[in-house]
């Protein structure tokens, strides 16, 4: 079977968050900086001002010295992580294999090899994924190609779905992208372009061992990923397993007061290993298996993913007093799906007592 990759790239991923943080600014010329000081380098851009000649490594006065319009703003490694995770979980749903790029956040690689047996095409099934990601709130691009550096060069060059039919086209528009697209040290890039070096495909014209000699091993990692020569094989996020608690009981309950005593019993546990995972709870599957019956299942979702055991327990007791049991409970199941919690809903966790003496 022919390997087959796709690059999901959501372009300028920090910025992006920023952006939904501040929606207003998507009429303006925006950036991500390190720091907000005026000294400090811009990391991501968004198009209007690369249209000003902004590029990362700027420094955020040069770059309103282009543009007064220029909106920058800060986003902490802790908020990129805990998106990355939480978008490497969903893209989970599309392919068992996803690795995230923590290198360059907002990329990541998927196992796209024999997924034509579940989807009516890969460019369905690439579709999909990009309608799952704007649900989300952002705009992405998908590739797919036949390797690492080939789809992700041209996901960071192209919009919406691109399909490659085969390794040699992906050659040929990997070589045409420009290298300002590529996530390259800005003193690298600058001095290429100063040589007129602006592609992958010039750069590639360059002998190999001028390029380790005078700008070093990062440089030349680069230039043998665009030639071929580098390959790593598809490293993907290790899948945590589900958190489940149960409860079988030796005689069939059907008081719901009871039921709720019980339920009480099996969410602290549930809690406390999510917040070991340093996540909060985003939905709660509450399964019930009746006597001499199937199971049956509720799903319970809080308005914000919350550790509060008292909300929680709010929601399942209105849930479960318009739920109606022709037979009594003979064992219930909890199954906890976190997301990355705060650093407040985590101290408050830890903190909050136990018992109320």
């Amino acid at each position: 079977m022919i390997a087959r990759w796709a690059c999901v790239d959501i372009p300028a991923f920090p910025l992006q968050l920023l952006l939904r943080r501040n929606p207003e600014w998507r009429a303006y010329s925006a950036a991500v900086v390190e720091e907000d000081k005026p000294q400090a380098p811009i990391l991501w851009v968004n198009e209007k001002a690369r249209q000003f000649g902004i590029l990362p490594g700027l420094r955020y006065a040069a770059g309103l010295s282009l543009t007064a319009d220029l909106r920058a703003g800060v986003v902490s490694a802790a908020e990129i992580e805990k998106e990355v995770k939480l978008l490497a979980e969903q893209l989970m749903r599309f392919t068992p294999e996803v690795e995230p790029c923590f290198e360059e956040p907002g990329v990541f690689w998927l196992n796209a090899a024999g997924l034509d047996r579940l989807y009516a095409s890969l460019d369905k099934w690439a579709r999909l994924i990009v309608a799952e990601l704007e649900r989300a709130g952002f705009r992405a691009t998908v590739v797919v190609g036949f390797t690492r550096f080939g789809s992700y060069a041209i996901a960071r060059a192209r919009q919406g779905v691109v399909m490659i039919d085969n390794p040699s086209k992906e050659r040929e528009n990997a070589r045409r992208v420009q290298l300002d697209r590529l996530n390259i040290a800005p003193d690298f890039r600058d001095t290429l372009l100063k040589l007129g070096v602006r592609s992958v495909g010039a750069l590639l014209s360059l002998p190999a061992e001028g390029i380790h000699e005078r700008f070093g091993p990062e440089a030349y990692r680069l230039y043998r990923m665009a030639a071929g020569d580098l390959w790593a094989p598809l490293q993907p996020h290790p899948a945590e397993e589900p958190i489940r608690q149960s409860l079988a009981f030796d005689d069939p309950e059907s008081d719901v007061m009871r039921l709720l005593f019980l339920v009480k019993q099996l969410l602290h546990p549930l809690l406390t290993a999510l917040a070991a995972r340093e996540e909060a709870l985003a939905e709660l599957s509450l399964r019930l298996l009746l006597y001499k019956r199937d199971w049956g299942e509720e799903r319970i979702r809080p308005a914000a993913p919350t550790l509060n055991v008292t909300q929680l327990m709010d929601l399942v007791r209105l849930r479960l007093e318009a739920v109606e049991l022709p037979a009594g409970v003979v064992q219930i199941e909890l199954t906890a799906h976190g997301i990355p919690a705060t650093r407040e809903q985590l101290r408050f966790f830890v903190e909050q007592p136990r018992r109320d003496l």
